[in-house]
């Protein structure tokens, strides 16, 4: 499972609006890389307010995070991935293509 999560709470404000503009923007881009390379891990959104259990046998909860905004990868057996803070499509395809074990078309070769 792959998680997207912002807090709009904490994101009032000049720099909290345009944090969150900066993060939807990408995350359209990145909700396609989950979709083609990653077709069968779950892609969800996770707002203030809501909890998720996650395969990883925990819960997430948006309001209890350090951060206001970023992804969870997570998948049973396996400790649970956070990335803290705007990821862009190849940022977030690096991660889950480690996290996950597989290639992504989206993460550059080094």
């Amino acid at each position: 499972m792959a998680v997207a999560f912002y807090d709009e709470g904490r994101l009032r404000g000049p720099d909290g609006k345009s944090t969150l503009e900066n993060f939807l923007f990408f995350l359209k881009h990145i909700q396609e890389v989950a979709k083609e390379d990653f077709p069968d891990v779950e892609f969800r959104v996770l707002r203030r307010g809501e909890l998720l259990r996650l395969p990883d046998g925990t819960a997430l909860n948006v309001q209890t995070l350090d951060v206001e905004t970023g992804y969870v990868l997570s998948m049973s057996g396996r400790k649970r991935q956070i990335l803290e803070g705007l990821q862009t499509d190849a940022d977030f395809a690096c991660a889950a293509a480690a996290f996950f074990r597989r290639p992504s078309k989206a993460c550059p070769k080094k």
